[in-house]
Parts: C-alpha cells; structure tokens; sequence
C-alpha cells in the first residue's frame, strides 16, 4: 500500500500545479474577451469601414447597428448597399457577420471570415491582407429588370457561385467565376408583342477566368428551357462597373416545348443557321449593350 500511496504523489503533484495554470488561463481567456467586447471602439469602426467602402468601391456603405460578438468578432445589422451610379436600386444584407481567420493571424498574410445573408440567400467569403478573395453562395434570389428595357427583368435563383480573385484587379492578378442559375425566366416579354409574357432558359451554367481586368467567358449553356443557348466572349472590367465593355457572341435554339406562335415570330425576324440556331452579338457597355 505504501508503494502506491508513492507512486501516486508525482501524478499529484503534476495535477496541483496543471489545475491552477488552466484554470489562470481560462480566466485570461474570458478577461480578454469580456475586455474586446466592453472597450472595443465599434462605432468609430463602423464609420471607418463606411468611408473605406465608399472610398474605393462605386458603392455607398450604410450600417445601421454594429456590435461586437462571441466567438470575438463583429456582427452589423441591416446593412445597405447604394450604387453612385444610381442605376441599380440599393441592396440590403439582413446580416453581416465578420470574424479573425485565427490560423493566418501569425502568417504573413492575416485574414478574416465574412458571412451574410441576403436576397433570401447566403454568401460566405474569406479575405486576407494581400487581397486574396474566395467568395461562395448560394440561394440567392434575383429579380433583376434589364437597363434600358422598362419592365423587362431577369427573374432567377443562383444555385452556385464562386468567385477567386486578387483584389483590386490588376494585370496579372487571376480570377475565376462560376455560377449556375436555375430556373431562369426572363419576364415583361408582352411589350414586344410577343404571345406570352416570360420565356424560360431552364438551368443556366457559366464559366470564366481573366487576368487583372479582363474576364474570358469559357462557356455559357443552357438547359430546359423554351431555348437552348450556348455562348462564350469577354468583358473588360472598369470603373465604375457599370462601363465594363462587352463583347459577346451566343447562338440560340427554340426548344420543341416552345410556344409556336413565338417560334413563328422569331423565323420572322431572323433568319437561322444550317443548323437551326440563331447568332446574338452583344457590344457597348453594362449601362447599354447593344445587341445585333
């Protein structure tokens, strides 16, 4: 008995002195973060972030409420996106949360983790110092009127989107975009004199890379829909976004489903390649396109 009463008094002695070292740490822990949640300057940084945003993006910033969070991190409520342009209607995130990438903090390129919703969605994104971008979502539901078109609009559920990116772009800097759309309808049709109000394009996949400022359209296609579509071409970005030159090419092809009165009407208007699809070039610029 005594052995063991001997052996044991090491195994003792380790816990006395490990109980009262976790236990200060613990309460360093919940010092610190109490302390981060009390002294933290939010408001100050709320108007930093709302300056920097509007400073070097062609958007106007607006959060109503910031407040700090735990996990330590930053929560902002009602949250609004206004275009200087005027030429998109303001976007509003129901939420924005924003917090340390805790493992990049001791690299050389720190970074933070972004989540929010919005458009009835979600989008996460991760964003470190040198300005590397990885940016998903999902759900996110668009009702989009086209410029210049009145009340004709893009109506669409993003399924998937991703985007990576080096931000501000620049030469060289890589980026790449996909995106899959579905069902996409386009709505407000009657005003052409067309028999039905909306056509539909079924489910919608894009992809794309570029370098810097220009972005290259691999492909474009579409499935289920009253068309089959297929497209590539590229956009050279600019600021502001609304400016960044297009230039497209698509092919087009009415699906058996589709309304014949519509199909007649198309016939009328253009006339189709040996293979029975029709060729659409978009030029100009995101404000106005041009389409031949």
């Amino acid at each position: 008995m005594s052995e063991r009463t001997t052996d044991n008094r090491p195994r003792r002695g380790l816990k006395a002195f490990l109980a009262p070292l976790l236990l200060g740490a613990l309460l360093l822990l919940v010092g610190f973060v109490v302390a981060f949640c009390v002294t933290f300057p939010v408001d100050s940084l709320r108007q930093r972030i709302e300056s920097e945003v509007s400073r070097q993006a062609p958007v106007t910033l607006t959060i109503t409420n910031l407040e700090t969070t735990f996990p330590p991190g930053l929560e902002a409520r009602r949250v609004m996106l206004t275009s200087k342009q005027g030429t998109t209607p303001p976007v509003t995130l129901s939420s924005l949360r924003l917090t340390p990438l805790w493992g990049s903090l001791l690299s050389g390129r720190p970074g933070a983790a972004i989540s929010t919703r919005l458009f009835d969605g979600s989008a996460h994104a991760t964003i470190h110092r040198d300005g590397r971008l990885q940016l998903d979502a999902a759900g996110l539901i668009i009702n989009q009127p086209l410029p210049h078109l009145g009340e004709v609009a893009i109506e669409t559920t993003l399924q998937e989107g991703s985007l990576s990116a080096i931000l501000p772009p620049q030469k060289g800097n890589p980026l790449s975009l996909q995106l899959v759309l579905a069902p996409l309808r386009i709505n407000g049709l009657e005003r052409f004199g067309l028999p039905q109000s909306s056509l539909s394009l079924g489910t919608v996949a894009l992809s794309a890379e570029g370098k810097g400022e220009s972005l290259e359209i691999k492909e474009l296609k579409s499935a289920g829909g009253d068309f089959s579509v297929a497209g590539s071409g590229s956009i050279l970005l600019a600021d502001p976004f609304e400016r960044s030159r297009l230039n497209l090419q698509f092919s087009f092809r009415p699906s058996p489903e589709l309304d014949p009165a519509v199909a007649e009407l198309i016939a009328l208007l253009a006339r189709p390649g040996r293979d029975g699809s029709y060729p659409v070039r978009i030029s100009g610029t995101l404000a106005r396109p041009v389409v031949r």
